[in-house]
């Protein structure tokens, strides 16, 4: 867990230097605080439409995006800046321009019963084709336990394989050796990503599944890096499935920002990359 200390830290400091307060547990008074910018019209309206209790207070729970350690508000940093150019999102992730859209907090119903997975960014491409984008920024590095039910009975129906009817065979396979306890990621959400996956097929459109995640040294990067490999394996005849780290995607902002985005990069340059 050094790690998940040592990223909790520097956020922590980096807010003592911009005169910014947090509670005990790393929270700000307001998500408003936690942000480079105001959300976008298109942004606000996402996540207040989401399911993932990210802007209101509930049941004495803090908002999450009121969180220093908050993906969504990591999330919404790098890229809402940049929500009105889909090719800029797509450069930043080190893929082939052509967007059309960013969206954030996009929902793909399943048809099974309970609503969809919110899926972080989602770009769909000129040709109608998505890019779906799941981040993460220190929730990869707390374990998880072997013991806990990562699928609900709803995806494994009697009279269906809901993976495997979609062309997704090896997602399937790995949905069921996971629910079975057959096999466990430790740091990777692989039934997150699976049920993402779900999503994306069902919409009919073609898509690509992106994991982002925030990069840090140590024991749990090793495992990480282990499981990603063993998930794409598994994958990989079903979807295309890339992998890219933060650091990696600002320093490609980096290389085609313009002196207008000084500002913007010198806030993401001392909270997250310095």
């Amino acid at each position: 867990m050094q790690a998940k200390k040592t990223v909790l830290a520097n956020q922590s400091l980096w807010a003592t230097k911009a005169g910014l307060k947090l509670d005990a547990k790393g929270y700000f008074p307001s998500w408003e605080e936690n942000l480079h910018r105001p959300l976008s019209g298109q942004a606000l309206a996402a996540f207040r439409r989401g399911s993932g209790n990210e802007l209101q207070d509930v049941e004495n729970r803090a908002a999450k995006m009121r969180a220093a350690h908050s993906s969504s508000a990591l999330v919404v940093n790098v890229f809402d800046y940049w929500s009105e150019s889909a090719d800029q999102v797509l450069s930043a992730l080190g893929l082939p321009t052509g967007g059309r859209s960013v969206s954030f907090e996009a929902q793909f119903p399943t048809g099974l019963e309970g609503g969809p997975a919110n899926l972080d960014v989602c770009v769909e491409r000129a040709d109608g084709s998505l890019v779906g984008v799941e981040s993460k920024f220190t929730e990869w590095l707390t374990p998880k336990p072997a013991s806990k039910e990562y699928f609900k009975p709803k995806y494994f129906p009697a009279d269906k394989k809901v993976w495997e009817s979609l062309g997704l065979r090896g997602a399937q396979r790995l949905a069921e050796d996971v629910h079975a306890r057959a096999k466990h990621f430790r740091y990777l959400d692989a039934p997150q990503l699976l049920k993402h996956a779900l999503g994306l097929a069902t919409s009919k459109r073609a898509f690509e599944l992106y994991y982002l995640y925030y990069d840090c040294v140590g024991r749990e990067a090793d495992v990480h890096q282990t499981e990603i490999q063993d998930f794409r394996r598994c994958v990989g005849e079903d979807f295309t499935f890339h992998v890219g780290t933060y650091q990696e995607a600002y320093a490609r902002i980096r290389e085609q920002a313009a002196e207008s985005d000084a500002a913007y990069l010198a806030y993401l340059d001392a909270r997250y990359f310095a």
